[in-house]
């Protein structure tokens, strides 16, 4: 601990993994977000479910960004509009602690949004700050 800087770590029982398998060195889908609109729709949707689902370009609408739950008993969503780069729409599913954890840990207005596919762990970046976040199953059912 520092005047400036906090460190914090946690001892991990097992090997350690391999995470040049898990780390993609290059990414198809870079954009940005709007920190603050992009955590506004995650907290609409983490009021009642963890476990979300988001859909960039749903429905291969340009522009277009839902976010919804993925638990059968809770049924929460959000829609909202962020200029996007993608070709077709790429869903993926997380946990939106871990998403929130890192959102509410920057302060610039725009973050990078950085994935290959749906099934691939993907990264939040502010600056050189950055997080990997592993996706959830996608579940073709929700």
């Amino acid at each position: 601990k520092t005047n400036n800087c906090n460190f914090f770590t946690k001892l991990v029982n097992g090997s350690y993994p391999d995470y040049d398998r898990i780390i993609p060195t290059e990414f198809e889908n870079e954009f940005l977000l709007k920190r603050i609109d992009f955590v506004k729709a995650i907290q609409t949707v983490n009021s009642l479910s963890q476990n979300i689902k988001i859909s960039f370009n749903y429905n291969n609408v340009k522009n277009s960004i839902l976010i919804q739950s993925i638990e059968n008993d809770s049924k929460a969503k959000t829609e909202y509009e962020e200029e996007i780069t993608l070709e077709n729409e790429i869903i993926l599913c997380a946990n939106s602690k871990y998403l929130l954890d890192f959102l509410n840990s920057v302060s610039s207005e725009k973050i990078s949004f950085m994935i290959n596919d749906s099934n691939s762990p993907f990264i939040l970046k502010d600056n050189d700050f950055f997080t990997l976040i592993v996706a959830l199953s996608n579940n073709s059912n929700n």
